[in-house]
């Protein structure tokens, strides 16, 4: 688990708060206050983002689709797409090519972009979202939300922030799961206990793509995860 870490101000022109639109789940967001959107805050280590207006901009993608990959390979593709990302830092005011290809935009909080962005590389439709929110419920919607059962690489993996009334707060890929064996009945099998997650909008200055190792599935501040690909029909 990373210190927690004071956020800086940042630019709220592009913020339009909305508790009962599309970019979040059913409704359920909390009322804010827009005092505290220009407020440094402590959270876990991931910044704040995605409280603007909308679930799924239109996108402007600069690049042609690739072709997904079959059966269980796609989580690893977006992975290794995610992957080739890190290190890599936003310019001032947000600005990141995540948000330009996907919404046309110089730059706004980039955590969801970042995951659609992954998914469009990996020759997806979907998630198409700005927001945290709009990611869940795409998920939802085509019926891949999981929850919190059998995380995989590839799936967008959900938190909110245990130190403020957010709901939802950032949104990453899951990039390793990690196991440990137990013993069950006389028999001996691996479950799940942590995840690395590779997240935009992260890091210690939340200025850039970053990785997380072992974030315990137990974690409170985890919404859930879901996969990002479409499960085929029979």
């Amino acid at each position: 688990m990373s210190n927690s870490v004071s956020f800086p101000k940042f630019n709220t022109n592009i913020l339009s708060l909305n508790t009962t639109g599309p970019g979040f789940i059913n409704g359920s967001g909390p009322k804010q206050d827009p005092a505290v959107m220009t407020k440094p805050y402590i959270t876990t280590g991931f910044s704040m983002a995605d409280i603007f207006e909308g679930s799924a901009p239109k996108t402007t993608s600069t690049s042609k689709a690739k072709p997904p990959a079959s059966g269980s390979d796609i989580g690893q593709k977006i992975v290794d797409i995610a992957n080739k990302q890190a290190g890599y830092k936003e310019g001032a005011n947000n600005s990141n090519k995540f948000t330009k290809e996907m919404t046309g935009k110089s730059g706004q909080a980039w955590c969801a972009d970042f995951v659609s962005w992954a998914a469009k590389e990996a020759g997806l439709k979907s998630p198409r979202s700005s927001t945290v929110g709009g990611i869940v419920n795409q998920l939802k919607e085509q019926g891949t939300w999981k929850n919190k059962k059998n995380p995989q690489p590839g799936d967008a993996i959900a938190f909110n922030s245990p130190s403020t009334s957010r709901w939802d707060d950032h949104v990453g890929i899951i990039s390793k799961v990690n196991y440990k064996t137990v013993e069950k009945n006389g028999k001996k099998t691996k479950v799940p206990v942590s995840v690395d997650v590779i997240s935009g909008n992260s890091g210690k200055n939340t200025d850039g793509v970053s990785t997380r190792k072992k974030v315990p599935l137990n974690d409170p501040s985890i919404i859930g995860w879901g996969s990002m690909a479409k499960p085929k029909k029979k």
